[in-house]
């Protein structure tokens, strides 16, 4: 099979959520949300929208209410929305 080291690549997949208070470098930010704003969804909606999180007190809130303690630990923390409110201003009958 061709696609062997794709699929050791996907299953061996892990995720580590230990991040430093290193601000992102806004060319590497500004690229990064391109790279994820230019993904494939159903329909081509694109109907997310993002809110970037860098206040510390906010993130800090933010860990108490969900648990999670690294929204907190990161240097920014980014919020993504299901948003149809633009579709909804184009097509008000969909």
């Amino acid at each position: 099979m061709n696609s062997k080291p794709t699929l050791e690549t996907i299953l061996s997949h892990r995720s580590i959520r230990k991040f430093t208070n290193q601000p992102i470098a806004p060319e590497l930010f500004d690229t990064l949300i391109d790279a994820g704003r230019q993904a494939s969804t159903s329909n081509h909606l694109q109907c997310v929208s993002i809110i970037r999180i860098t206040d510390p007190q906010l993130r800090e809130a933010l860990a108490t209410a969900s648990g999670m303690v690294y929204v907190k630990e990161c240097a920014e923390f980014l919020v993504f929305c299901i948003d149809f409110h633009k579709h909804k201003q184009l097509n008000p009958e969909a």
